[in-house]
């Protein structure tokens, strides 16, 4: 069969000339990446964290921030006249509190709203001090005509009950809905009131009320942020009645993040205890106290750890900010450190304890060397392909883990290399595994039975006889590889691949989608409360939208503003905009003042001085003076502030960025001027319209970069495309099998699917290259029986490592880590499927119809020539 074992062969060649170097220096080559890891490790000095929630989960160059600064920069926020529904930045300074009832679903019973009238009181006359500075909310709040921007429910019910006390038998209080007629102004309640619904005009049923505290930025910002704080930890160390709050500061979700970071640090140390533990176990031989390797493990696990402080190093000393989801990265890189090491330490087994340690290593480096080279390389590059992410959280996780897993090839060749011929020696020597003292072999007729279960182990070189062999070992070869020589067996493997695949694809199309912001709050904290009860309760309305003409037009033309009117109508017909009746648009109601007062425009300057003079200064048309901008005599730039509705899910929310920014597309055409739509939340809105896409060609990229390295370093093109093949298998299992699990498809779990295109390789390539690289005059079902025996238990070995290095992720309160808990746990556990089952079916049915037959006798594994056995 065609080879293209040019590159492989090379890569085995410099690997048993390196194994002559390690063999003559181990304890040079330890000290020296001993030294490479300590001077790597002293970037930690220049470590730097990021946290910005908009920073990590949105893209780096989107529409929304261009559109954001154009908004930003023709209406600025002024604090002394700021009105919430026109605020830019989804951060904006504020306090905000969710209120409940602790029984019921009605917020407004005398007993719930006096409590929340008290508190309410306290918070705005809370005393703070700072830099010897003392001041209150009314110090540093956000402002409209004077007056501190406060909650207009609890305005209207203060001013009904104005000393804060309730006849008794006004139990349930009577609030007029959709709106309220405060000091003389019609105002829309629906926003701060949650899983309300109107019953003959009244709000019944209200289950949670929207208080919200807006502060001043520029030069009080950081008195602001200090009130906030201060604020916070009192509200949340109060003892309350008849209410629950759920407290949500405008830099929430940063605090969450940094708080999940420190959170996650204790469970290091438990990952970092069970898999020395397992580690250690899975290499020992109770049979034979010599061949058992329990320190050759800590030093696998201990260069797996050097990879991880290199890593984080030197992406430190580059000035590369860590983040929430990068410290993912050593619970993976320890998972994948000891796959490696369980590899190297199963090519050990393989080598004839009568041969010299010079000789097993060079068979050893051989052999996994460059197995292993090539899923480090794979893991590499899927890193590299994610690290061209437009999401930063991806892009700095990526980094992370592939110079991570770059570092562990280098500690596993180079520190544990070193340790494997220590060790090789002291087996020569015939030393206990534990003490290093020289021990008897087993066949020594003078032993005791205590002695030879205690101390005794080794070859003696006296009979000849062979090492132990490993039980895993001798169950795989022996026992297992049964599986793939009678065609009953293989028939059911093969049903089991369509049921999987079946499971597969029907979980991938109806996979959910988006990041929700209370999954990046640590589970039942105040923040993550007020998140879920924010996207249940107060999602109709949704935000509001500034609809922005950004250029000059003529207005005084009746043709102008009629076209410009038809435009504004034109939204209203879409699913996501709120009627017109929630819609602020200064030109819609100056042309119902213009027709009501009888008023004829005939040119620029009657248009300017009514508008201004007139329409402007009254108090009803006041806030029309935050839309629009003068030029002189004209009108440079103005905006409307609609309302959204239909925007439950995030799926809903990129759909309606899209809706919006296609009527303003159209509207532009027919204006003849550029049209800007704009809310806060559209720079995180952004990350669900890509995320799809993104994934597609992330996984793609990956994919195709895998085969790339695949078809160069294995022997057999032909094997390098199934292992190709059974990377899309498991990546399709992956997602689908998300479904069931809870799991959606946003950046998250797309950091998780890059590391599937690595993960899926470890099974299939060890496995696959070995099987390229045997003998082809055997019969197929030996050549995997060969394969599994000595390759099968340290898959196994390696996937359970890694399961237990992220298991205890799933204890930790956090989407982020669970999730990562999750798809790494999907991969192995299919990865492993795919590794032990379904790739070696495909190779022997392969191999079989392609094997030249030359006997008909029976191998030791029920294999004939002819085809599979029937026994």
């Amino acid at each position: 069969m065609f080879k293209t074992d040019c590159v492989e062969s090379v890569l085995r060649k410099l690997f048993i000339s390196y194994s002559h170097l390690l063999c003559r220096y181990p304890i040079v080559i330890a000290i020296f990446s001993l030294i490479i890891a300590g001077g790597l490790g002293s970037g930690f000095m220049f470590f730097s964290y990021a946290s910005g929630t908009e920073t990590l989960f949105t893209p780096q160059e989107s529409q929304a921030r261009d559109d954001r600064d154009i908004i930003a920069d023709l209406f600025p926020v002024d604090f002394n006249r700021f009105l919430p529904d026109r605020v830019i930045k989804a951060d904006q300074r504020q306090l905000s509190i969710i209120f409940s009832p602790v029984e019921g679903n009605n917020v407004f019973t005398s007993k719930v709203l006096q409590e929340i009238l008290v508190l309410n009181s306290q918070i705005i006359s809370t005393k703070v001090v700072a830099n010897d500075t003392e001041f209150t909310f009314e110090d540093i709040c956000s402002r409209w005509n004077g007056e501190c921007i406060e909650n207009p429910v609890l305005q209207y019910i203060g001013d009904q009950y104005p000393d804060g006390v309730f006849q008794p038998s006004e139990d349930e209080l009577q609030v007029p809905f959709p709106n309220i007629v405060y000091q003389g102004n019609t105002i829309n309640i629906e926003t701060f009131l949650g899983g309300n619904r109107e019953e003959n005009g009244l709000a019944v049923n209200v289950k949670s009320l929207l208080v919200q505290y807006f502060l001043r930025e520029g030069q009080d910002d950081a008195l602001s942020k200090f009130w906030i704080d201060e604020v916070q930890i009192k509200i949340l160390e109060g003892n309350y009645s008849f209410i629950e709050i759920a407290v949500f500061p405008s830099d929430g979700l940063d605090q969450a993040q940094r708080k999940l970071t420190k959170t996650v640090i204790p469970f290091f140390s438990i990952t970092y205890t069970v898999l020395i533990t397992f580690a250690i176990t899975s290499c020992l031989m109770f049979r034979d106290n010599v061949q058992s390797k329990p320190w050759l493990a800590f030093t696998g696990v201990l260069s797996a750890s050097l990879a991880i402080v290199s890593a984080l190093g030197l992406l430190s000393y580059c000035k590369v900010p860590f983040n929430q989801v990068a410290t993912s990265v050593p619970f993976l890189i320890l998972g994948i450190g000891l796959d490696d090491m369980f590899i190297l330490i199963s090519s050990w087994r393989k080598t004839s304890l009568k041969n010299s340690v010079e000789e097993r290593m060079e068979d050893t480096l051989a052999d996994a060397g460059v197995s292993i080279t090539i899923t480090s390389l794979t893991d590499f590059l899927a890193f590299l392909v994610g690290s061209i992410s437009p999401l930063p959280a991806v892009k700095v996780f990526c980094l992370y883990a592939g110079v991570a897993v770059l570092f562990d090839l280098f500690y596993q060749i180079t520190l544990f290399g070193s340790f494997i011929v220590i060790s090789g020696r002291r087996e020569a020597a015939n030393r206990h595994s534990w003490t290093c003292l020289r021990v008897q072999p087993k066949s020594d007729p003078q032993n005791s039975t205590a002695y030879n279960i205690c101390c005794a182990g080794g070859a003696s070189k006296r009979v000849s006889d062979e090492p132990t062999v490993h039980l895993a070992i001798t169950f795989f070869q022996k026992y297992f590889s049964k599986l793939f020589t009678h065609l009953s067996t293989v028939i059911v493997i093969i049903f089991l691949y369509l049921v999987y695949l079946g499971f597969s694809v029907y979980g991938c199309t109806n996979i959910g989608e988006g990041l929700k912001l209370k999954n990046l709050a640590e589970q039942g904290s105040s923040i993550h409360n007020f998140l879920e009860l924010q996207a249940d309760l107060f999602n109709d309305p949704g935000p509001s939208v500034s609809v922005a003409i950004t250029e000059e037009l003529p207005y005084w033309e009746q043709s102008v503003r009629e076209n410009i009117l038809k435009s504004i109508d034109s939204f209203h017909s879409s699913e996501f905009i709120k009627p017109k009746n929630y819609t602020q648009c200064w030109l819609t109601d100056f042309y119902e003042f213009l027709e009501v007062n009888q008023i004829v425009i005939n040119d620029r300057d009657s248009f300017i001085t009514t508008l201004k003079d007139r329409f402007l200064s009254f108090p009803q048309s006041d806030r029309y003076n935050l839309d629009i901008n003068f030029n002189e005599n004209s009108i440079s730039s103005s905006r409307c502030v609609m309302t959204t509705q239909n925007v439950e899910t995030t799926k809903k929310q990129g759909e309606m960025m899209l809706a919006l920014r296609d009527l303003a597309a159209s509207t532009s055409d027919e204006v003849g001027v550029e049209i800007v739509v704009f809310s806060p939340g559209f720079p995180f809105y952004e990350q669900y319209i890509i995320i799809i896409p993104q994934t597609i060609q992330t996984l793609g990229i990956a994919a195709a970069s895998m085969l790339a390295v695949s078809l160069i370093l294995i022997p057999n093109p032909l094997v390098a495309i199934l292992v190709s093949l059974s990377v899309i298998s498991v990546i399709t299992g992956v997602i689908g099998f998300m479904t069931f699990w809870g799991v959606s498809l946003e950046s998250v779990s797309l950091v998780n699917l890059v590391l599937c295109i690595g993960f899926s390789v470890d099974f299939t390539a060890h496995i696959a290259y070995a099987f390229a690289s045997s003998d082809s005059t055997l019969p197929p079902t030996v050549r995997i029986s060969s394969n599994l025996g000595f390759l099968g238990y340290p898959v196994l070995q390696g996937a359970v490592s890694t399961i237990l290095g992220v298991a205890v992720l799933l204890i930790v309160p956090s989407y982020i880590f669970q999730t990562f808990a999750k798809i790494i746990i999907l991969v192995m556990i299919i990865g492993l499927l795919h590794g032990l089952l379904f790739i070696p079916v495909v190779m022997v049915l392969f191999a079989k119809f392609t094997f030249k037959e030359k006997t008909n006798e029976v191998s030791d594994n029920g294999y004939t020539n002819q085809g599979f056995s029937n026994n």
